[in-house]
């Protein structure tokens, strides 16, 4: 982990790299230094979250979200059970849950398409998936994951019980 040889400065950013709940790189620096930092982190460390905020923020949990298909699930109490345990999982891992959109096949891509103006809302997000297939809906999963994670920058992780 680097280390800073001055204090932040008002308009500073600091830019960390995450693995799973840990920090393994941390720089701050001024606003385009630190946008390079971030874009070279990202680059390199293609499958880990790296953020950037103002150096003077208070450190928040990470954003946990979820999607999950209506129709792949019993009955509403299955899909209530589900979030409660990723609850659980997210504040285990360090993270603040957030909202689990549930898609309707009725209503596809209604869901997906709220979750993805929810991520944009934020820096760092992940999204808790039960299996590749709860994608189906909106398109070919590999394709689906490999250009939302593309897009937003957020991550989807999947949901082993």
């Amino acid at each position: 982990m680097t280390t800073m040889t001055r204090p932040p400065l008002p308009g500073d950013r600091r830019v960390r790299v995450w693995f799973g709940v840990h920090v393994i790189a941390d720089y701050t620096g001024e606003p385009a230094a630190a946008h390079r930092y971030q874009a070279a982190m990202s680059r390199r460390f293609a499958s880990l979250r790296v953020t950037i905020e103002p150096a003077t923020a208070t450190v928040t949990a990470p954003l946990l979200l979820g999607y999950v298909r209506r129709d792949l699930y019993l009955s509403d109490p299955h899909i209530e059970h589900l979030k409660r345990e990723l609850k659980a999982i997210a504040k285990l891992e360090g993270y603040t849950m957030g909202s689990v959109y549930v898609e309707d096949p009725a209503s596809a891509p209604a869901a997906f398409d709220a979750l993805v103006k929810s991520v944009n809302r934020y820096e760092n997000t992940t999204v808790f998936l039960p299996e590749w297939r709860h994608l189906a809906l909106v398109g070919d999963p590999a394709a689906i994951k490999q250009r939302f994670e593309r897009v937003t920058g957020a991550r989807f992780l999947l949901y082993d019980p």
